[in-house]
């Protein structure tokens, strides 16, 4: 899911742009949903392993104009780019160049769309102010100091798929079943900055996960972390980050959150936003 082709290439179905119709990013996705979606009542259940109780959103039906814009916007970026959430934060920790444009955009949109919100500017308490220049340089130190360069992407693998579609499944299961939460990667990152969080330990433990696993597999996997049959042009990384922020923020969640998560627990919103924004891509 971290290469752009493999992402673009099965939003193509016609192989108008890409060719031949690459089903990867289908086959991880399902899989993981159906092991998330299988087990998510036993997960909840009991009480949470380590949090003091559960954290999770309301399955609520209503579905607002803001969650529709949100999510064909997410899905419009997503498309553009070639880049969802988290596998971007995976792939500019790495120092991929156009996704360290895309994650800088996709927080700015993000912090766009909640400035509007709330209608004033955020950024403006110091914590908020040291978080945001860290994260400026971790992506600075990035762009400068890339891990992986070159290498080609690897060619449809049912096995590789399964296998990662098995290891999402279970990083979204742990963390609902030790923390209480759902894995939602763009409010996980979004929300580093908000003035009051009651869980920023949470958030920076859960992203310095990616950061590990982003240094082990460019270290013992480097192939897994190549695109080189597709890069997005910067305007594309720039606008298409900046769309998935503003749509992630304004329709409340991304794959991750509305895709594995809201289906799993059978949540009407995250029913409708998942088709919105899947169907705003296939259709770009």
């Amino acid at each position: 899911m971290t290469s752009t082709y493999k992402s673009l290439s099965f939003f193509d179905v016609a192989g108008h742009s890409f060719g031949a119709w690459d089903a990867s990013l289908g086959v991880t996705f399902c899989v993981s949903l159906a092991i998330v979606f299988s087990l998510w009542g036993s997960l909840t259940s009991s009480a949470p392993l380590v949090a003091s109780g559960w954290d999770l959103p309301r399955n609520s039906s209503d579905v607002s104009n803001e969650l529709m814009y949100g999510a064909f916007l997410f899905g419009f970026g997503w498309a553009l780019a070639g880049y969802c959430p988290g596998p971007a934060i995976i792939m500019a920790v790495v120092g991929n160049h156009a996704a360290v444009l895309f994650t800088a955009a996709l927080f700015a949109g993000w912090h766009a769309a909640a400035a509007h919100q709330v209608g004033r500017i955020g950024l403006s308490d110091p914590n908020q102010l040291l978080v945001a220049f860290a994260i400026a340089t971790g992506l600075y130190v990035s762009w400068t100091h890339p891990l992986v360069v070159g290498g080609t992407d690897l060619p449809f693998s049912p096995r590789n798929c399964v296998i990662g579609g098995v290891l999402v499944a279970s990083g979204v299961c742990l963390n609902c079943k030790f923390n209480g939460k759902v894995t939602g990667l763009s409010g996980i990152f979004g929300y580093l900055v908000d003035p009051r969080p009651t869980d920023r330990l949470y958030r920076i433990s859960f992203l310095s996960g990616f950061v590990v696993a982003a240094f082990f597999v460019s270290w013992y996997y480097p192939a897994l972390l190549v695109s080189s049959l597709h890069t997005p042009k910067t305007w594309q990384s720039l606008f298409g980050g900046f769309a998935v922020g503003v749509g992630t923020k304004l329709g409340s969640g991304c794959t991750s959150g509305h895709g594995l998560c809201g289906v799993a627990r059978r949540s009407p919103r995250s029913l409708v936003a998942t088709a919105a924004f899947l169907g705003s891509a296939f259709l770009w």
